[in-house]
């Protein structure tokens, strides 16, 4: 898949956007559900953490769980000297 074709075979497609950036818990769970059937979640996740996005659900993790997988990897690649 070349960049952003990914999104063409996305499991959200379709679903009404704001979905994604819920305002409570039920909401995000039903939006995680949906990346947990979605093939292409992997890309979903690479292209939010490349690309910065702040707020939402995407590749099956809130902005918090981004933020963290973000600062590990960070580590890891000190720990590792990358």
């Amino acid at each position: 898949m070349q960049v952003q074709t990914w999104r063409e075979n996305a499991a959200c497609k379709g679903v009404r956007p704001s979905l994604f950036y819920p305002e409570d818990e039920l909401e995000e769970r039903k939006a995680k559900a949906i990346c947990n059937l979605c093939r292409v979640k992997d890309r979903c996740l690479e292209f939010a953490l490349a690309s910065g996005e702040s707020e939402g659900v995407w590749g099956g993790l809130n902005t918090r769980q981004r933020r963290r997988l973000a600062r590990a990897r960070r580590e890891l690649k000190v720990y590792v000297g990358l």
